[in-house]
């Protein structure tokens, strides 16, 4: 699994040292309630953050930890 964390204004965030995409904390859940905690990966400094080698599944993503100068996206929750 891939997961690509981008800025909405990158006008604003590209080249300002106030914003990083390194560092946000995507949870991965292995039910829908969000309460079984499969792992937890981070976004490099591209905003990229993978999971690899996942057992075949349903899986719940969830924004969990923002990166610096950003917001949490409390409304991400993505099934996959």
């Amino acid at each position: 699994m891939k997961i690509t964390k981008k800025s909405s204004n990158s006008g604003i965030s590209d080249g300002n040292d106030c914003y990083s995409l390194n560092g946000a904390e995507f949870t991965i859940y292995k039910n829908s309630a969000c309460t079984q905690v499969y792992k937890i990966i981070t976004t490099n400094a591209s905003g990229v953050a993978t999971c690899n080698n996942m057992p075949l599944g349903q899986y719940w993503v969830k924004e969990t930890k923002a990166p610096t100068g950003f917001e949490r996206n409390t409304d991400f929750l993505e099934k996959i």
